[in-house]
């Protein structure tokens, strides 16, 4: 495999590459092989990319739906959703 990837959680792992990404500020921190060329793909301002500040007050802290979506066009991915209900006391 030719590819390093994010793990989703700011770690860079795969093909002889370690490294992180802060999703808050942006910063990418890698070390690869020698004279290796690399390319960089990211989303961004998508319903995919992280948090999103609701401000429509019909729509604040509630889900009206989950969606997934693989954002690496290299890799598969898969979706877990659980639900936990409050508990009344």
């Amino acid at each position: 495999n030719a590819f390093c990837y994010d793990d989703g959680n700011g770690a860079l792992r795969g093909a002889g590459c370690v490294g992180t990404v802060n999703y808050e500020t942006g910063a990418i921190s890698f070390q690869g092989p020698v004279n290796a060329e690399f390319v960089i793909s990211c989303l961004h301002t998508s319903a995919f990319s992280g948090k999103q500040d609701a401000t429509d007050s019909a729509k604040m802290n509630t889900l009206k739906a989950i969606y997934g979506n693989v954002t690496n066009q290299k890799q598969s991915g898969e979706v877990t959703v659980a639900r936990f209900a409050k508990s009344r006391r």
